[in-house]
């Protein structure tokens, strides 16, 4: 989460950390009031771009510091 743009950040978002799993090459579409975040998942298969999910997350659930 950052308010300058992507020049910093102030704190991380997390939302899968299974270390068993492979995430990468995160998206990120920006609503009115949501997010729509979607990445490549392994969902334990050993390969990262096994499958595409898509999040929506509010802006009220996120925390901003």
């Amino acid at each position: 989460v950052g308010r300058t743009d992507g020049a910093t950040w102030s704190q991380q978002q997390v939302f899968e950390d299974d270390a068993e799993k492979g995430y990468c090459y995160p998206a990120v579409f920006e609503g009115e009031d949501y997010l729509l975040c979607s990445y490549f998942h392994s969902f334990g298969t050993g390969f990262p771009l096994s499958a595409t999910v898509i999040k929506k997350v509010m802006l009220s659930e996120i925390e901003e510091a």
